[in-house]
């Protein structure tokens, strides 16, 4: 999670999807900011990553709880 904050902070659009993805796959809650950040910098051009961000997105979607809502 510390380095999808990081690369929030810094602006790396592409690699904060990616971490978003890693997060997903290791059963992270991720924040809610944190998630539309990411949905927003998707480049939904790049096949490869939607893919991937697909898969993991799919894995979660049974159990929602791992999207925190900020309060």
């Amino acid at each position: 999670m510390a380095l999808l904050e990081r690369s929030i902070r810094f602006r790396h659009r592409r690699l904060a999807v990616l971490r978003l993805c890693d997060a997903m796959e290791s059963g992270a809650p991720v924040p809610e900011a944190q998630w539309r950040y990411c949905l927003e910098a998707m480049p939904w051009d790049d096949l490869a990553l939607r893919a991937r961000l697909e898969r993991a997105a799919r894995r979660r979607t049974a159990d929602p709880s791992w999207i925190v809502q900020s309060s």
